[in-house]
């Protein structure tokens, strides 16, 4: 039976300590099963089963205590197998047994498995030998519909998996022999094919053989003992030679156990090893091996077996010798080969694990390769290469970089290749020092372009380095898909945009490098190329991608308008860091064709950039273009004047543009937006295109058109005085008027008692709200956390409060885009700035070069014309002096319309604080001597003759004393 080999193999005299009844022999078969006296804690589950466990680990103490001689050698088993079954029960239900002594256990388990393997490997040819293994470690099926009876061998195999899986303790009591013994099995099982074709049988144990085995190799002694056996170097001899025979499940287990053996590197190891040839003859194999094995089944076996090089070079290079001088590197080239033929996502795994092997065998070597640096000029001032500063992670080998360039080289599959650009990376990262001895140069495959240009831009924003081939090898395969040289197709659509893309980010980051792509003529192929395609737009008209029947059709001109799109952001860039290059585009008379492009949003952004560039030369042009394109757009284009407006704010930062902005009739046609406006901030909107933006939009659309006309006032004298006497204040307050959220009607706003006198009125409102207090109130968000007098604030007014605090500012030129908050729904698209923010590396921050250039040509958001006072003090501020009259004067117009019928007391409230806001304006002596001269006397006496005429009316008082006090100042003829 399964323990009568235990006692001949522990033919040594057993004793009985009287002392604790324990039985002891020189084998270590002492079962002690000492219960500590404490409680059992952290057990799970119905604490019975353990309790059942103790006592049969007891009795089977006792047992084994008496059985001297082989009688009682079947009970013995029976008993072991008893308490094995009830273990693995206990363990499978959750309950911890730590609590107690299994070191006895475990080591009588391990001599049966021991003692079976031995007795049913003997003196049996191999085949046989293997079939015996099988029918002792399978799981026997369902003998009855009840009950179940499993194999003494795969009971004592799964105990010794729970087992070597739990306490440290567990791991003196066990022989090394263990190790040797079950290695015994898993090449039998490898090496030989089955008797029959039923594998079920097999996959009962499988898994459960390589989990021991893997648990074996986590301590140093059993790892020792397996090297040493014969089994395991035919082992790894057999893997690399036995293709017809040996099962894919097999081979992988194999795989598995050999990567573990190498990892747990011991002093025998390489002697072993060298001593029977293993690394010669597992190449000499692998160069002989049939063509109909996979790629990705030589691989897993190529990794398994060379592992044992890469694991021991660093304390003995013997087995690396062995492989280099065996032809190593060419049986690995015959692997990689049939790799390149195609291998599934499922079966990739081991093609990436070889990879990672060749990379790791190129710092193998004697010394590392000198670098003997020839670089091609120009590159950027902070690039300097010192081969004395390397991290010591050069590469040694080249041979094995060889083989992962020429398969890159052979291979169409773009998994493989990926792949290996991976892999070439991870080298380039562990030393700078590489990328100058193994730079190339390559013909780019398919659909490895992303991973391609991460590559490029690694070298370009880490090393600071400019690889001058690789990027002509782009720039010319661009230009012979453009030209027709070569089909396009999809894969040239997409090879163009990810390599555009990838200029664009490389640009940005190095200003140099944009000098080095225009000399090569970049510039001029992506003008000629959107030449020809703002032709074909022109000619079929704007298409704003409707749903289209062909999905593949779809998809094509998709990405045809991407590759547009890329084409203008490069364009972009390269004006915006070389004048040079914006000269360009002007002399080859691409102005007409650039503007073709504003009428597709996705092109609208970078198109607005390249014009904004050209600005920079002939500003009148760009007026002219914007404010044509405002003027002519309908209502349903509120996206284009957007971004119209947003782009000439940009440009108004330039003083040579001040002139050519009135010169173009710049405040005529923005104006002429605010009057087309008629009824957009009404509740509800008048027109249906008003309703869709939403009130918040609209109102924020009028303030982006009142801050470009501020901005190009205050900034410009001639431009203030234009402003002034042609009239565009009046004709501002009557758009303004007209707009929807000022009352308009000719009726009374206001009803009254007679009988009560102002000061009477103004006593019940006391203390009156401030009107920058209403302004706070208007411009904070509305929640439900919200004061109700906040709450209470009709819509209408809220919008008239916002937009007299704007004229407030313009009055004062305090005024800036900041304080605006506008919340755009297209603020950030196409925004060079924004684009810049993710870089994968930290290309702005790691150029100081770079940074000064950017700070010099990209153009700052801020505004430039917040000079008198500070931004966060401003609104709280009423001494500052009055730049502009006429935008008071347009406040004290809209000052009586500044109404809602919804709530007339809080009307009035917000009336009388503005009046006060007025009279507090007007305060200095030279504000009144400015406002005296703007024509303020006039505009009270036109607009607010109503309130100055009846004495009980609530803005009688601060109206007639802000009129007394200009009038005291100075009052002209007609208005007396």
């Amino acid at each position: 039976m399964a323990l009568r080999q235990v006692q001949e193999w522990n033919g040594e005299e057993e004793r009985i300590n009287k002392e604790t009844g324990e039985l002891s022999a020189s084998g270590d078969l002492s079962i002690c099963v000492e219960v500590k006296a404490e409680r059992v804690e952290g057990t799970c589950g119905d604490p019975q089963p353990l309790h059942e466990l103790r006592e049969q680990l007891q009795q089977l103490e006792i047992h084994s205590a008496w059985s001297s001689d082989h009688s009682a050698d079947h009970a013995t088993s029976e008993r072991l197998l008893k308490v094995i079954t009830l273990y693995i029960q206990v363990c499978e239900h959750g309950v911890r047994a730590e609590r107690l002594d299994l070191t006895g256990f475990a080591a009588l388990t391990a001599e049966a498995v021991i003692a079976n393997i031995h007795n049913k490997l003997l003196e049996r040819p191999a085949e046989e030998a293997r079939e015996e293994v099988v029918q002792f470690f399978q799981r026997q099926e369902e003998k009855t519909d009840h009950d179940t009876e499993d194999s003494p061998g795969w009971l004592l195999l799964k105990s010794l998996s729970l087992l070597t899986a739990d306490s440290l303790d567990i791991w003196s009591c066990i022989k090394p022999d263990l190790s040797a013994a079950l290695v015994k099995c898993l090449y039998l099982l490898v090496c030989l094919p089955a008797w029959q074709e039923n594998t079920t049988r097999e996959e009962t144990f499988q898994e459960l053989l390589t989990q021991v085995l893997l648990q074996l190799c986590r301590q140093p002694v059993y790892v020792e003992r397996l090297v040493e056996t014969q089994e395991l170097q035919c082992l790894i001899i057999g893997l690399t030679s036995f293709w017809d025979q040996t099962s894919a499940s097999w081979r992988n287990q194999a795989s598995r156990v050999l990567r573990a053996v190498s990892a747990a590197l011991t002093g025998s190891t390489v002697p072993t090893l060298l001593g029977k040839s293993c690394v010669g003859i597992c190449i000499q194999n692998l160069l002989l091996v049939s063509e109909d094995v996979s790629g990705p089944s030589l691989a897993e076996v190529a990794v398994a077996v060379f592992s044992f090089i890469r694991d021991t070079y660093p304390f003995n290079p013997a087995l690396f010798m062995e492989f280099d001088s065996h032809d190593g590197y060419k049986a690995l080239e015959i692997i990689l080969k049939r790799c390149e033929e195609g291998v599934s996502e499922d079966q990739f795994q081991p093609v990436e694990e070889l990879l990672a092997l060749v990379a790791s065998f190129t710092m193998f070597g004697n010394a590392e390769l000198k670098v003997a640096l020839c670089v091609t000029n120009p590159q950027p001032p902070g690039f300097k290469f010192d081969s004395a500063l390397t991290k010591g992670s050069a590469i040694k080998n080249l041979p094995a970089f060889h083989l992962l360039q020429n398969s890159f080289l052979r291979s169409q599959d773009s998994r493989l290749c990926c792949q290996i650009l991976h892999t070439l990376q991870s080298i380039w990262e562990w030393d700078p020092a590489n990328f100058f001895l193994l730079e190339w140069t390559v013909q780019l495959p398919a659909a490895v372009h992303t991973h391609f240009f991460s590559l490029l831009e690694m070298v370009v924003f880490q090393l600071n380095y400019i690889p001058h081939e690789s990027l002509r090898v782009v720039h010319g395969v661009l230009k012979q898909s453009w030209s027709g040289t070569v089909a396009a197709g999809v894969a040239g659509l997409e090879f163009g945009v990810a390599a555009l893309n990838s200029f664009y980010r490389m640009m940005v980051h190095s200003s140099l490098l944009v000098e080095v792509l225009s000399d090569w003529g970049l510039l001029q192929l992506l003008l000629g190329e959107l030449r020809r395609r703002a032709k074909i737009l022109r000619k079929a008209g704007v298409v704003s991608a409707p749903q289209r029947d062909c999905q593949q059709g779809a998809h094509a001109e998709d990405r045809e308008r991407l590759l547009t799109t890329c084409m203008l952001k490069v364009v972009s860039v390269l004006t915006l860091r070389s004048v040079k290059n914006t000269v360009s585009v002007r002399d080859c008379g691409m102005v007409p064709y650039i503007k073709i492009f504003l009428d597709v949003d996705e092109y609208r952004g970078h198109t607005l950039s390249v014009l904004e560039q050209l600005a920079e030369i002939n500003p009148e042009e760009f007026m002219s273009t914007a404010i044509g394109a405002l003027c002519s757009s309908t209502r349903q284009e509120h996206a284009l004047k957007q971004d119209l407006l947003q782009s000439m704010l940009r440009v108004l930062e330039s003083p040579n543009s001040w002139d050519a902005f009135r010169r173009v009739g710049g405040f005529t046609g923005l104006l002429s937006l605010v009057t087309d406006m008629e009824g957009a901030l009404s509740n509800p909107p008048q027109a249906e295109v008003w309703r869709s933006m939403g009130q918040e939009r609209v109102l924020n659309f009028i303030l982006l058109t009142l801050h470009i006309l501020a901005t190009a006032v205050h900034l410009h004298t001639v431009n203030a005085y234009h402003f002034q006497t042609e009239g565009f204040y009046e004709r501002l307050a009557e758009a303004l008027l007209q707009s929807g959220c000022f009352q308009t009607e000719d009726s009374e706003l206001w009803k009254w008692d007679e009988n009560k006198s102002p000061q009477t009125a103004g006593e019940n409102k006391s203390p009156r709200t401030s009107f920058h207090k209403f302004v706070e109130l208007a411009e904070a968000p509305l929640d439900a956390s919200s004061p109700q007098f906040q709450r209470s604030l009709p819509v209408t007014l809220r919008t008239c409060i916002r937009l007299l605090s704007y004229l407030s500012q313009f009055a004062t030129g305090t005024c800036s885009a900041v304080e605006l908050n506008l919340r755009l729904w297209n603020e950030d698209k196409h925004d060079l700035e924004k684009e810049t923010q993710n870089f994968p590396y930290d290309a702005l921050t790691s150029s100081p070069e770079c940074v000064e250039d950017t700070q010099q040509r990209s153009r700052n958001a801020a505004s430039s014309i917040s000079t008198v006072c500070s931004e966060s003090q401003y609104r709280f501020t009423c001494d500052q002096v009055i730049f502009h009259p006429g935008a008071l004067r347009v406040i004290v117009t809209l000052l009586p319309s500044a109404f809602t019928p919804e709530d007339p007391q809080l009307s009035m409230e917000l009336q009388l604080s503005l009046a006060d806001h007025i009279q507090a304006m007007v305060k200095s002596e030279r504000n009144r001597q400015i406002m005296c001269e703007g024509g303020l006397v006039s505009t009270l006496l036109t607009h607010c003759r109503r309130i100055l005429l009846a004495s009980n009316h609530p803005l009688h008082l601060p109206v007639t004393r802000v009129l007394e006090k200009l009038s005291s100042q100075a009052i002209t003829h007609s208005d007396l």
